[in-house]
């Protein structure tokens, strides 16, 4: 019989000695457990539910983070179900953690890989609980099954079709609170409080930011070239793609083991993503060749760099639903940038214009959620391009070097509004709504 999680809502009173046996288990420090505990209407607004959310890799029998893993660091351990992270393949791209709803990989800056829970594989072969299981001293943490027939709906719990190995017993009928409800002591220090939700940092992402820039610069390069008929120098566009190729790779913790992102092809966005920046690169070569194949060859690579473009914008699938509605999303990036390398005025017009009104929508939006607008770069996002109209005719490369600025503030503006799923999230928003639909807020 398959074993899951069992989290009882009526007996667990947020006291946290789940985290601390994970602590003790796997980590010599309690923040750096892998197992969190949060709390459903913490600021205990009357007349709704208030409890705890013991929650770790839920091991998800259609897991997201190993399915998308580009270089499929992830295993099953048939005897168990349990999906192992394998540190030696991991290349710490952290890609695992955008597509995973419960915030269970985490990066260990030391070891600059991912980790996460293990389901205490050591103890289970001895016939033992997993630490977090054994050491509950109310018994709502428990081991074993049968699995849920269907996805749990508990709120503050992530909605997913990824089917999550844990299983819930509700709060008693007529109970707004577990049996129990013991706050942990502020002075105990046994564990450290629950992590906030991980956000993108352009602190951490800025080598994304530039590298994903960079390719719509060479993809505009290729298609104004294949639409012009002109030759690129093969060498000089080598040598920028390996480079641009190089400063993404700055993100990685383990930058030696890059080559391990092409092993998903068939399934992960990210190796997708590089297999067609890679043969972008090749067939755009092969185009600017000294001989060149002819115009067909240069619009293949026009192509190729068109679906390069796309995989990009598709990496951003679980952290950015809205990627064809942003300024900065890749697509929009690369056909402007043509329109302005071509001296296209009606191109530049119309995708400029669709663009200002998107990201003028969205500082919007940002206001009335009460959202910060960032408005130095929103006063260069807008400022670079008004220069680019301003400059006088005869001057070659500053319009572009003005437009390239204007693209990059929005790029960066675009990785540090990210914010990757996250149980706390779902929590806060799952707790919006019921406040609305009672009419508390």
């Amino acid at each position: 019989m398959e074993r899951v999680f069992i989290l009882d809502l009526g007996k667990c009173t947020g006291c946290q000695a789940c985290r601390i046996a994970c602590a003790l288990e796997n980590g010599p420090e309690p923040a750096a457990a892998w197992r969190t505990v949060l709390t459903f209407n913490e600021p205990n607004l009357p007349g709704m539910p208030r409890f705890h959310l013991s929650l770790a890799c839920n091991h998800c029998r259609a897991a997201p983070c190993m399915e998308q893993c580009p270089a499929r660091a992830f295993r099953r351990d048939e005897a168990t179900g349990a999906l192992v992270l394998d540190g030696a393949r991991c290349l710490g791209c952290r890609y695992c953690s955008w597509v995973c709803p419960f915030d269970a990989p985490r990066y260990d800056a030391r070891a600059r890989v991912m980790s996460k829970c293990t389901l205490c594989l050591p103890r289970l072969s001895e016939g033992l609980l997993p630490a977090c299981v054994s050491l509950c001293p109310t018994g709502a943490l428990a081991y074993g099954g049968p699995p849920p027939r269907a996805a749990e709906s508990v709120p503050g719990f992530p909605r997913t079709d990824f089917a999550p190995a844990i299983r819930f017993v509700p709060l008693r009928e007529g109970r707004r609170g577990p049996e129990c409800s013991a706050a942990q002591p502020a002075d105990s220090g046994a564990a450290a409080p629950a992590a906030a939700p991980a956000r993108a940092s352009l602190k951490k992402e800025w080598p994304l930011a530039v590298f994903s820039l960079g390719s719509a610069m060479l993809a505009a390069l290729v298609a104004a070239a294949a639409a012009r008929g002109l030759r690129l120098d093969p060498a000089a566009f080598l040598v920028a793609g390996s480079a641009n190729l190089l400063v993404g790779t700055l993100h990685l913790g383990r930058k030696l083991r890059a080559w391990r992102a092409l092993l998903n092809l068939r399934r992960s966005r990210l190796s997708r993503e590089v297999f067609l920046y890679l043969l972008f690169l090749a067939l755009a070569a092969l185009a600017a060749g000294a001989a060149p194949p002819g115009p067909a060859w240069r619009w293949a690579a026009a192509a190729a760099g068109a679906a390069m473009l796309y995989a990009v914008d598709r990496i951003y699938d679980p952290v950015a639903a809205s990627r064809y509605l942003h300024s900065a999303g890749m697509l929009w990036t690369g056909v402007f940038l043509t329109g302005a390398l071509l001296v296209d005025a009606a191109l530049v017009g119309v995708v400029g214009g669709a663009r200002l009104v998107l990201y003028v929508g969205r500082k919007a939006a940002f206001l009335r959620r009460g959202l910060p607008l960032r408005p130095l770069a929103a006063a260069l996002r807008l400022g670079f391009p008004a220069l680019w109209l301003l400059l006088p005719p005869g001057v070659t490369w500053l319009p572009l070097a003005c437009l390239l600025a204007g693209e990059l503030v929005d790029r960066f503006e675009y990785y540090a509004e990210l914010e990757p799923p996250a149980p706390r999230r779902r929590i806060d928003a799952d707790l919006r709504a019921l406040a609305r639909a009672q009419g508390l807020t």
